[in-house]
C-alpha cells in the first residue's frame, strides 16, 4: 500500500479515536497560529525594504537577493534536525518552538546593527534557523491536538497567518522604512515576538501520535526515503510544491521593489501597501476556497488535492499568456498560487504524516 493510499484512509479508518480535540488545542491554535504570523512578517520585511538598504549598505541587485537564498539554504539544512530533536523527545517540542522564536526574533531586530552584506547576511541566516524550528514543529503540535476530522480545519487557520503575516511584512516594512529608517523596520517587528514565545510555554503538549494506533514497528530513515521516492502521487506534487515555491519567492522577494522601480508615482510605501493587498486578499481566499474544494472533491474525483492545483496552476499560464499588463499579471499571479498551495500542502503532510507513523521520523 502506498503512503498517497494511507493518506486518504488516515481520515477514517487508522487512527480515529476521538472526535474531541486535545485539552487547550484553542489556546495551542491561536497561539502558534499568531506566531505563524509574526514568522511570515519578519520574512518579508527585507523585501520590503530591498531598495532602502541596498542603498545604505551599497549592494549589488544580487547581493540584495543573497539574504533569502542564504535563509532558504540554512532554513532547508536544519529543519531535519530539528525533526529529529522533536521526534526522538530529545528536547521538549515547546522549548524548541520557543528558542526558535526568539532567536529569528532577535536576529530580525539586530539587524538594526548590520554594517556591511556579510553582517547582514549573517542575521538572515540566523532568523532561518529560528522559522526552521518552528515551522517544523507546530503543524506537527497542531496535529496531535486535533483529531483527523477537524485537523483540516486546524491547519486552514494555522496557515491562513501565512499571507497575512507576509502582508504586514510588506505593509509595515515600507511604512516605517520610508517614515522612520530600514533599520528602525527591522528593530520594531523582530521584538515583539520575543515577549510572544513566553505564551509558548502555557501550550500543553499532548505527546507524539495522540491519535495513532498503528503499532508498527519502525523502520530506518533510508527506508522511508525509499518509500516517498517509489510514491508518484508524492514526487510528482513535491515537484509541483518545489516549482511553486521556487517562483512565489522570487516574486515575493522582488514584488515591492518592482512596483516603485516601474511606477514613478509610486513611493515605497504605496509599493509595499500594494504587495501586502495583492497577498493578504489572495491569501485568506485561496486558503479558504482551496481547503473547501478539497475537502467538497474528495468523495467525487480521484486525487483532487493533486487535480485542483493542476487546474488552477493552468489559469494562471493561461493569464500570463494573455495580453493583460504586467502589474495585471504580476498581482493575479500573487492571489491564485494560494488557492493550490493550500491542496498541496495537504497531499504533503497528509502523506509525511503516515511515513512519520511508520518510521517514527518528524512529521514536517
Amino acid at each position: 500500500t502506498t503512503s498517497f493510499k494511507m493518506m486518504n484512509d488516515f481520515h477514517f479508518d487508522d487512527i480515529i479515536r476521538s472526535s474531541n480535540p486535545q485539552r487547550g488545542a484553542k489556546y495551542a491554535l491561536v497561539v502558534l497560529t499568531l506566531i505563524n504570523l509574526l514568522n511570515y512578517m519578519d520574512r518579508l520585511i527585507p523585501s520590503a525594504t530591498k531598495d532602502l538598504y541596498k542603498t545604505e549598505l551599497q549592494l549589488s541587485d544580487s547581493e540584495s537577493s543573497a539574504p533569502l537564498s542564504a535563509f532558504t539554504i540554512v532554513y532547508m539544512l536544519t529543519s531535519p534536525v530539528f525533526g529529529m530533536l522533536s521526534d526522538k523527545e530529545l528536547v521538549s517540542r515547546k522549548v524548541l518552538l520557543a528558542v526558535g522564536v526568539v532567536l529569528w526574533s532577535i536576529s530580525t531586530g539586530v539587524t538594526f546593527y548590520a554594517k556591511d552584506f556579510w553582517s547582514f547576511l549573517a542575521c538572515r541566516m540566523f532568523v532561518g534557523i529560528g522559522e526552521a524550528a518552528y515551522s517544523t514543529i507546530a503543524p506537527s503540535l497542531l496535529s496531535d491536538l486535533y483529531p483527523p476530522d477537524q485537523r483540516n480545519r486546524a491547519m486552514t487557520v494555522f496557515f491562513m497567518a501565512t499571507p497575512v503575516g507576509a502582508a504586514l511584512g510588506y505593509i509595515l516594512g515600507g511604512i516605517l522604512g520610508q517614515a522612520i529608517s530600514w533599520r528602525a523596520a527591522f528593530l520594531m517587528c523582530g521584538f515583539p515576538g520575543v515577549l510572544v514565545a513566553i505564551l509558548i510555554f502555557f501550550i500543553q503538549d499532548p505527546g507524539l501520535g495522540v491519535y495513532e494506533t498503528s503499532e508498527d514497528d519502525q523502520v530506518p530513515w533510508i527506508d522511508a526515503i525509499k518509500s516517498l521516492a517509489k510514491n508518484k502521487e508524492y514526487m510528482y506534487s513535491l515537484g509541483g510544491f518545489v516549482a511553486i515555491t521556487w517562483s512565489l519567492g522570487g516574486m515575493a522577494d522582488w514584488l515591492p521593489t518592482y512596483l516603485h522601480r516601474s511606477n514613478s508615482d509610486l513611493d515605497f510605501e504605496s509599493s509595499a501597501v500594494i504587495a501586502g493587498a495583492a497577498t493578504v486578499l489572495g491569501g485568506i481566499g485561496g486558503t479558504i476556497l482551496g481547503s473547501f474544494l478539497g475537502d467538497r472533491a474528495k468523495d467525487r474525483i480521484r486525487n483532487p488535492y493533486l487535480g485542483i492545483p493542476a487546474f488552477f496552476r493552468h489559469i494562471i499560464i493561461a493569464f500570463r499568456l494573455s495580453h493583460h499588463s504586467i502589474d495585471q499579471i504580476i498581482c493575479v499571479c500573487r492571489v491564485l498560487p494560494h488557492l493550490f498551495i493550500s491542496s498541496y500542502g495537504m497531499v504533503l503532510h497528509g502523506s509525511r504524516k503516515c511515513i512519520a507513523s511508520k518510521c517514527r521520523i518528524g512529521s514536517n
